[in-house]
């Protein structure tokens, strides 16, 4: 199997934020975007709800993921527009 390089990561990334599952949803893209350049910058280990909420979905560092789903949310449905994309 060949290694995907950064730029294969990032040409696919930009065909599934272009589709029409996640074209219209800033929130959506925006995460979809923050977890790869986390992940590509070796930061995987540090993509918890905290640091998602308040890096990728501009929460007040007061947020507590523990009262406030939106982290949640918007995965679920990030995972359902890739689910909707792939198939």
């Amino acid at each position: 199997m060949q290694k995907l390089t950064r730029e294969d990561i990032r040409d696919q990334v930009n065909r599934v934020l272009s589709s029409t599952q996640l074209s219209k949803s800033n929130i959506l893209s925006g995460l979809l975007d923050f977890i790869v350049n986390e992940t590509l910058a070796g930061r995987a280990n540090e993509l918890k709800e905290y640091n998602i909420g308040t890096q990728a979905l501009k929460r007040e560092d007061n947020f507590n993921p523990q009262l406030d789903s939106i982290v949640r949310i918007h995965a679920g449905r990030l995972r359902r527009a890739l689910n909707e994309y792939y198939h």
